[in-house]
Order: C-alpha cells, then structure tokens, then sequence
C-alpha cells in the first residue's frame, strides 16, 4: 500500500478501497485493489500539499475510513488548516468536492471522524473550535442539504439508529450525547455525559 494511514478498508463486489496519505510526497489519495488477487486497480491523489506542520505521533494524515452508497465512495481528509470531502465512483474519478469548513483545534491530533451515507444524503462531523459542525451533503450532487452548529473539539463518527421508532442520528461530544433527524439536521434530544 503506498503512503501510511489508520483508515479501515472497505469492499465493494470485486474491490477493495482504502485511504492513504504520503507525508514525504504531501498527497492524500484513495487507492482501489482487486480483491482476488491484491493487484492495485488505481490510485487517484485527491489532495497535494497543505499537510498540518505537526500531528499526533499516533496518528495518519488518513485516519477517516471512507463510506459507499449507490455506486460512489466518500472520504474526507485534513489540509490547509480545513476539512475536505470528495466523491469518487468506483473507477477512482473524482464526482464533487466540497470544503466542510476550516478545521483548528488547539491540540495538534489531526481528524479521526468518518463520513457515513444515510438514504440519499452523506453525512460528516467537523467538530472542531471554528464553526464545528454535522454537514449533510446530497450523496450524488454534493449539494449541502442541511448543516447543524456544534462547536467543539470532538473525533466521533456520527451513526444512524432506529431509537423510540424512528431513524436518529447519534453522535458523542460537547460533553453530551446528542440525538439529530438525519434528513434534517434538527436536534431531536441532547443528554449530559457522566465523567465521575
């Protein structure tokens, strides 16, 4: 696998996709295996430059894992003191991109936070000290379908669950854990997290 990550790999019929990031080269990419046999398909470089000038000893330049929904992969990665996401179909083409926001923290630990695909929509934490925020995204357009305010420093991937009878999204942070309508970004209930 070329460059270094702490993305999970996912699969796709006969493929295999997987994050990965190149310090030396600065370049964040998507690479694509043929399952069978490991033989890389592609590798398509969805950002070069703007790496972070220090990063927690633990952790990569690619440490979300990407989401699949209808035939597009998703990944969003950390450059230029902003997070990103990018759509790619299954050929390694880059679909949309679009700009979360600006991504500053005081710790120097990078991202962690994974995108997720819910019916139509894609949907990304950027939680962080500058305008955090859930981002929802039209998963073939990259259209922003909705955006709910939550500024904090937090490395939680969101995850949908049918709770009470109907889909909530849920998510930890803030010192609270929080339930969304995930067609709608709407708070639905927020408890308070017990630390002692």
């Amino acid at each position: 696998v070329p460059g270094k990550g702490h993305a999970s790999p996912i699969v796709a019929g006969s493929k295999i996709f997987l994050a990965t990031a190149d310090q030396q080269a600065q370049t964040q990419s998507v690479v694509a295996f043929d399952r069978e046999t490991g033989k890389q398909i592609w590798d398509t470089v969805v950002n070069t430059g703007g790496f972070p000038e220090k990063i927690h000893d633990k952790n990569t330049h690619a440490s979300s894992t990407i989401a699949l929904g209808d035939g597009l992969i998703y990944v969003v990665f950390f450059n230029n003191e902003q997070k990103r996401i990018a759509a790619l179909d299954l050929d390694g083409e880059i679909v949309w991109e679009d700009i979360l926001g600006d991504y500053r923290s005081p710790y120097a630990f990078g991202i962690g936070a994974s995108p997720i695909v819910y019916q139509s929509l894609v949907i990304v934490s950027n939680e962080n000290m500058n305008e955090g925020a859930l981002v929802a995204y039209d998963a073939k357009t990259g259209e922003r379908k909705w955006l709910a305010s939550r500024p904090s420093i937090n490395y939680s991937t969101p995850v949908v669950a049918n709770v009470g009878g109907k889909d909530q999204l849920l998510i930890s942070g803030i010192n609270k854990v929080a339930s969304y309508d995930p067609l709608t970004g709407k708070e639905n209930w927020a408890a308070p997290a017990k630390w002692k």
